[in-house]
């Protein structure tokens, strides 16, 4: 599809379908390379992808990039300096273009690094007054990697019986959102369903590591000059 894609459909897509179609179906392809356990090519993708949308001067495709490629896939990749970039960057986007409930995104990947780096309590607290204006809003495509993420931190602050409770809750969920079709139902018009995997990936790898997410607060990030690193 890619090899096909005219140059001259790129602003007649973005009138009709409000994102260039092109640098999208890279996106998808960034998560997919991820999937496969390809993470220095997917991240390379995700800079070219970051470099393009800049060049179309396109504020809801770079948008878009940054948060469905470039943001969950650096908190994947653990790699605080490079997530805390794309997070400032989507945050800086969205407020330029006035994309509210978007800049919220930008709240709830910074309260995945602080729960990461060891600071549960705070990262709750910022992720849970994400997710209510999310969900408000409609923009329910991350809930269930959020709901992960929750999780994690409720194992970090000692929460194991709540934590147990987040974890029932998204296994009794994930089946319902990826039967075929289903996603339209949880998606505000326009957004597309093909997160929904690297969201099941990611609430399905923070689940799996919930007896070991004390890690953050013991190894640290690795990254002294990090806003998220917790005060020594």
């Amino acid at each position: 599809m890619l090899a096909s894609y005219g140059e001259h459909s790129q602003r007649r897509h973005i009138i009709r379908f409000q994102y260039d179609q092109r640098l999208l179906a890279e996106v998808a392809l960034s998560r997919v390379l991820w999937l496969q356990g390809e993470s220095a090519a997917s991240l390379a993708l995700v800079e070219k992808l970051i470099d393009q949308a800049k060049a179309l001067n396109h504020g809801p495709t770079y948008a878009n990039i940054l948060a469905e490629s470039a943001c969950p896939i650096a908190v994947m990749a653990n790699d605080i300096p490079l997530a805390e970039r794309y997070i400032s960057l989507l945050r800086t986007e969205t407020r330029a273009q006035s994309m509210d409930v978007w800049r919220t995104y930008a709240d709830a990947f910074d309260a995945e690094l602080l729960i990461r780096c060891g600071d549960p309590k705070h990262g709750l607290a910022v992720m849970y007054s994400a997710l209510t204006k999310l969900r408000a809003a409609g923009f329910v495509l991350y809930d269930m990697a959020f709901r992960g993420v929750v999780a994690a931190g409720l194992v970090a602050v000692g929460d194991n019986v709540g934590a147990a409770a987040e974890l029932d809750l998204l296994s009794r969920s994930a089946p319902k959102l990826v039967k075929a079709g289903a996603c339209r139902n949880f998606t505000p018009s326009g957004q597309s369903c093909m997160p929904l995997s690297v969201s099941a990936m990611r609430a399905k790898t923070c689940c799996g590591k919930l007896l070991n997410l004390h890690l953050c607060k013991v190894r640290g990030c690795g990254s002294p000059a990090s806003k998220h690193s917790p005060a020594r």
